[in-house]
């Protein structure tokens, strides 16, 4: 499967894992799985004022330090 995909064989273990239920693999439970993770996660709390700023240095290209 990896070399099919072109991915490490890691990255399928590691998706089998991280979404095996009581039936085993299923695609659509794995999305489901993927989908409750995604909004678990804690949000950061930073102002549209500093992405602004962020967003324009990043267009001017400049250094993260």
């Amino acid at each position: 499967m990896a070399n099919i995909l072109n991915v490490h064989k890691s990255t399928i273990s590691r998706e089998i894992h991280r979404n095996y239920g009581p039936q085993g693999y299923r695609p659509k439970q794995a999305h489901n799985f993927t989908h409750e993770r995604k909004f678990d996660k804690v949000k950061q709390n930073i102002s549209s004022q500093t992405w602004k700023i962020i967003t324009a240095l990043i267009e001017q290209e400049s250094s993260p330090e």
